[in-house]
């Protein structure tokens, strides 16, 4: 290869290293990894568009000639090579796919692997999956991580079967691994770094500069540079602000002593006060112990920078949580440790931030999620901050929507007024279809009896609950809520009322009904109620089930009019027939009579009309449906209304009689398709439509009097037999 060959050269001898490499040339591949690995700009998005299209072209070939099972040596150097300049093909795609899995050969789900790198999605632009596929690399358990949002944390489990990596910040937290990817920052193990945040080595003194470039080399992530990352990760979790200024001090600068007397801004105690930002406020703020009672502090600066935090316009929505979160956890320091005499100020700076509309309360989503990500001990000053702005109706309401685990916090941040304000406003909430584990689970642990015995012996609602999807910190609730009611025999026990005969049947109902159990979970709790309750061993017994015929009834309206339409057939069609017959033989030879042949082939079909209408007539009885008794099961007579679990549209059927069908109408006989589904069914069960769609029953109820009056009616003959139903 000539020395002047670089990869912007487009030369004969590039463009036959290209066909040799497609031939399985492994020098070849060797020459082109080597010309990748030289080029610079080193992302072919900086090369010039004919460059690009060149080697995307000319490396065709060689991605058809390798192995989508593994590379061998020099293949997976030209890929990697091809990766790290993020040639672009669906066919590349697929062979950094293959060298993701052999650079993770050990990872439990290469698939979830591969979709959380964003590889084969062409959406995800390759410089991003470059820069997770170097994160990866660092992913280990007791690796330091950092994040904006909560500071440093250590990486604890790398879950990789469910594609989740849990991390303990203040608390522990579970990140999904395309999240994690994308949002953290790692220190690499067994650098100078690591063993700074282990705390068994210090760092030395240095500029600032020569000390965030250290620290920049010995991280990656998947989103820019931090702008000091020696603040960002060794404050406060290695050395106090102060302790990281006279580390960085110049030589010949005064050193600032952290307990010197003498300097008003030496200590966190004198000068949280002087804070710039949401972020340094609630650093310095974790320092103070407590405020003295009586001293005046200079906090007009402050009141405004808790002010400006409060509303962020920008479209960054990391920043926006970053400064609500900051915010909420300022506030709740202040609420903590501000003196008696300050209480006043404290009232009016809420009031200034309510008054301006602050993110954190105004945004339902951002309150759930700062609120979430509050450290433990800081939850129950945060929500007496948000009750004071806001009101306890407020917090209330906010509660419903959050993890059970901060319930206790909203009781305490009550006042002793509102004391029974929280189970009034759970009640509302499931009232009105807001279901949730958190608030099941909530109302099991409590004392209110009255709560329990409404909404924890319904077991249609405690089904319709965990079949909801949840994600995140609300599945330890939902997971708990399940093993109470597959293993908790005083919880069993509760939900059937104790051995009531309807309880246990309706519990009985859902497990055989509702898809939330599978087979070996149906088996176990049926066997658990037989164990409880012997003598109801008939409810769960698995029995054919024979309905009984349905008596053959039909509408006024449509019996009369099919009447008519049989008379009309036998006392005019036919006989028109009979006359165009005799009408044909008239005219000679029937072998080439078209006339004959087409009276011939009506009269055929008037005869198997005539048998149709009387088999369709044979023993069918007029009925007015006014007297069907329209109770919690779906009965002929009943109009039954299904929404669909997918798309959430809704569709009513009225279930008539034999002759009754008008599907334009939703009017549909007992015998069709989707009446057979729908029969006998009651409110809440899940339902497999004709058209394979899943949906729920939610309301079951008697005909409505115009469609009775219009059923009972009488009709014309050739009417239409919607033109008198009311439209939907």
């Amino acid at each position: 290869m000539a020395e002047s060959t670089t990869y912007s050269s487009m030369t004969d001898e590039l463009g036959m290293l290209f066909i040799s490499a497609g031939d399985g040339d492994l020098g070849a591949v060797g020459k082109l990894t080597e010309i990748l690995r030289l080029a610079e700009p080193r992302e072919c998005g900086d090369w010039d568009e004919d460059v690009r299209m060149y080697w995307e072209n000319g490396l065709q070939d060689f991605a058809k000639k390798c192995d989508l099972k593994r590379l061998d040596g020099k293949q997976r150097e030209l890929v990697s090579a091809m990766l790290n300049c993020c040639l672009e093909g669906t066919m590349f795609r697929n062979l950094y796919a293959i060298l993701a899995k052999d650079e993770f050969p050990n990872y439990g789900d290469p698939a979830g692997l591969i979709q959380a790198l964003g590889i084969r999605d062409e959406k995800e632009p390759l410089p991003q999956v470059n820069r997770r596929l170097a994160v990866m690399a660092h992913v280990k358990r007791d690796a330091f991580c950092f994040a904006p949002a909560f500071g440093v944390g250590v990486v604890r489990t790398v879950d990789d079967f469910s594609n989740e990596v849990k991390v303990t910040f203040q608390r522990r937290q579970t990140l999904g691994l395309r999240n994690f990817l994308d949002s953290m920052l790692l220190v690499k193990m067994d650098t100078e770094v690591h063993k700074w945040l282990l705390k068994t080595e210090r760092p030395k003194k240095m500029p600032l500069s020569a000390l965030n470039e250290r620290i920049q080399g010995a991280v990656c992530s998947a989103f820019p540079p931090l702008m000091n990352p020696a603040r960002a990760l060794l404050v406060p979790h290695v050395m106090s602000d102060v302790q990281l200024r006279n580390l960085t001090a110049v030589a010949e600068a005064p050193e600032v002593s952290e307990a010197g007397p003498s300097s008003a801004d030496s200590s966190p105690e004198q000068s949280w006060e002087q804070s710039r930002s949401l972020k340094e406020l609630s650093e310095r703020m974790k320092s103070v112990s407590s405020l003295e009672e009586g001293k005046e502090y200079e906090v007009d600066d402050l009141r405004a920078v808790l002010i400006a935090g409060a509303r962020r316009d920008s479209e960054d929505i990391k920043r926006k949580e970053e400064e609500a979160l900051n915010l909420a956890l300022s506030l709740a320091e202040l609420q903590q440790k501000l003196p008696a005499s300050m209480s006043q100020w404290f009232s009016d700076v809420l009031a200034d931030l309510v008054e301006k509309e602050a993110d954190v309360w105004m945004d339902h989503q951002l309150f759930l999620d700062t609120s979430d990500k509050m450290p433990g001990r800081q939850v129950l000053p945060w929500f007496k901050v948000t009750c004071s702005a806001m009101g306890a109706d407020y917090l209330v309401e906010r509660t419903c929507y959050l993890p059970h685990r901060l319930w206790s916090n909203t009781e305490k941040a009550l006042p002793a007024s509102e004391a029974g304000l929280l189970p009034k406003g759970v009640a509302q909430a499931l009232d009105n279809e807001l279901l949730s584990a958190d608030a099941l689970l909530w109302i099991w642990k409590t004392k209110y009896g009255d709560l329990k015995d409404k909404y924890l012996t319904n077991p249609n609602l405690l089904f319709r609950t965990l079949q909801k999807g949840v994600k995140g910190t609300y599945l330890k609730a939902h997971r708990d809520l399940f093993k109470l009611m597959m293993d908790d025999e005083k919880f069993q026990k509760h939900l059937m009322r104790n051995g009531n005969e309807k309880s246990v049947s309706d519990f009985v109902h859902c497990i055989k009904r509702l898809p939330l159990l599978d087979a070996s979970d149906r088996q176990s709790l049926v066997v658990k109620i037989v164990r409880l309750y012997p003598q109801y061993l008939y409810l769960v017994e698995e029995k054919k089930v024979v309905r009984a015929a349905l008596p053959r009834v039909t509408s006024w309206r449509c019996l009369r009019l099919r009447q008519m339409q049989l008379q009309h057939l036998i006392d005019v069609m036919i006989p028109e027939n009979a006359r165009a017959l005799a009408d044909a033989r008239s005219r000679g030879d029937l072998r080439e009579n078209s006339e004959f042949k087409y009276a011939k082939e009506q009269q055929a079909l008037l005869r198997k009309e005539q048998a149709r209408y009387e088999q369709s007539l044979l023993g069918v009885q007029g009925t007015d449906f006014r007297d069907v008794v329209v109770e919690d099961e779906v009965v002929v007579g009943s109009q039954v209304t299904v929404k669909y679990v997918i798309g959430g549209e809704k569709a009513t059927y009225c279930i008539l009689g034999l002759l009754d069908t008008i599907p334009e109408r939703r009017l549909v006989s007992f015998e069709t398709e989707v009446a057979k589904i729908l029969l006998n069914c009651k409110k809440g069960d899940l339902v497999e439509m004709p058209n394979g769609s899943e949906a729920e029953i939610v309301k079951i109820e008697a005909l409505p009097e115009d469609l009775l009056e219009w059923l009972n009616g009488i009709p014309e003959l050739g009417e239409d037999k919607a033109s008198g139903v009311m439209a939907e």
